[in-house]
């Protein structure tokens, strides 16, 4: 059986594979503190760990199937490719996500807008002020923010054996087959 070796950079549950048919498939990782996330916000959740893989394996990066659904982020890389030269114990694993602005963002910063706007007296220079109605309506306009508690379980790892090394050759018209398939997501079935 291989091993990973952990290192816990703050006070969290330690992680746990619990692997074979029924049961994980990969291992959950934890958020390593507190945060809040505005919709449109972008950050680095730090998942409080550093992580020495054995050798000739990587890991890859995954949300939780109920992250978006529970807490409306997406993991901005996709999938976090990890190889295990990524191992020092300044290497603290992190997971990238992007809180998404919703049909309800935009309709509530209408309103706060119009509500603003209604407010001002139709003979006051700041409303004629574009620089100032801007930034006051940047400043006030509070889209909906999403609390992620310490210890949340907001992403998974799995480690696999990485990829042999292949040599990359440049290769010739006559070596490529003349059937097409039509493109990504328009093939013939073929």
């Amino acid at each position: 059986m291989k091993e990973i070796k952990v290192l816990y950079h703050e006070e969290m549950p330690e992680l746990d594979f619990i692997g074979g048919y029924g049961f994980s498939n990969a291992i959950d990782l934890y958020t390593a503190e507190d945060i809040t996330i505005e919709a449109g916000e972008s950050a680095m959740i730090s998942l409080g760990v550093s992580i020495k893989l054995p050798e000739g394996y990587g890991a890859k990066i995954f949300p939780r199937s109920g992250t978006f659904k529970k807490y409306g982020l997406i993991q901005t890389n996709s999938v976090g490719i990890i190889d295990n030269t990524y191992s020092s114990k300044d290497d603290i694993y992190k997971m990238p996500v992007a809180k998404l602005v919703t049909k309800k963002d935009i309709i509530k910063s209408i309103l706060d807008i119009s509500c603003f706007i209604g407010n001002m007296d139709s003979d006051d220079e700041e409303l004629n002020n574009y620089d100032y109605v801007l930034d006051t309506l940047v400043n006030n306009i509070e889209f909906n923010k999403t609390f992620i508690p310490k210890g949340t379980r907001l992403c998974q790892m799995e480690v696999r054996p990485t990829m042999e090394k292949i040599n990359i050759v440049k290769a010739s018209v006559e070596e490529f087959t003349d059937v097409k398939r039509g493109g990504f997501g328009e093939g013939t079935g073929v």
